[in-house]
């Protein structure tokens, strides 16, 4: 079934109990918020989160099968809101996050969420319930302005990669350690990059896969980010087939 409503800028997660929750800008509304039942093939209208952030940039599913939604307003400051997937309802305030960023779910019991801060924004952390964000004791502030991607590793690796410094791609590779609270800078991409994915494999390999580079939009190209057993090498593969 299509959408009710044509959508931009989307962002959209699988929540716990196998819908999937969407947020967009439209006509209608900056903030339009849509749920999908794939069961029986619908769309269901959801109500706005609690923010005077309209703009959603960033969604991702919890531990408990919930949504967080990171939202900006008109001045570039971020906000999180949860939306809970069983009663589709919204938490009652949205909690101040920073400007610039992106989140990232931890693999710790405490089901907490890493806050990457870029530019001038320091890194921060929340649990559950979610109701603050607390700097990091090493905030691992960033000269990247946008396009930077994020995965976890493994426990004790957070790889921060590429993004635009001063307009200019990069391919920094920085590292956080949230066992010991300490970033490190490790070996550097192949390629300057901005708009890229990044994927973390079984193996916890990072693939690093298309983006912009300098004055060259849409790349093919595609990296490894190894498991350090000594020094971290970024690797390119060579693909056979198009891509």
């Amino acid at each position: 079934a299509s959408m009710r409503v044509a959508l931009s800028g989307l962002h959209a997660t699988l929540l716990g109990n196998g819908k999937v929750l969407v947020a967009g800008q439209s006509s209608i509304a900056s903030n339009d918020i849509g749920l999908f039942d794939p069961a029986a093939n619908t769309w269901s209208t959801m109500p706005s989160p609690p923010s005077a952030a309209v703009y959603p940039s960033a969604m991702l599913t919890l531990a408990d099968g919930s949504a967080m939604l990171i939202s900006r307003n008109n001045n570039g400051d971020s906000f999180s809101t949860i939306f809970n997937h069983i009663t589709n309802t919204w938490g009652s305030a949205a909690v101040s996050v920073g400007t610039r960023g992106l989140p990232l779910r931890m693999p710790f019991a405490d089901n907490s969420v890493l806050w990457v801060g870029f530019f001038s924004d320091p890194s921060r952390i929340a649990v559950p319930p979610f109701s603050t964000w607390r700097p990091l004791s090493a905030p691992g502030n960033f000269n990247t302005e946008a396009g930077a991607t994020v995965a976890v590793s493994s426990a004790s690796r957070v790889a921060v990669m590429g993004g635009a410094t001063f307009g200019t791609p990069d391919n920094k590779i920085n590292i956080y350690n949230p066992l010991a609270d300490a970033w490190t800078t490790e070996a550097s991409m192949l390629t300057r990059l901005v708009s890229h994915t990044s994927t973390r494999l079984a193996n916890g390999d990072i693939l690093i896969v298309g983006g912009d580079t300098i004055n060259v939009p849409g790349q093919n190209s595609a990296e490894l980010l190894k498991v350090p057993v000594a020094a971290p090498v970024a690797q390119a593969i060579t693909f056979t087939a198009p891509f």
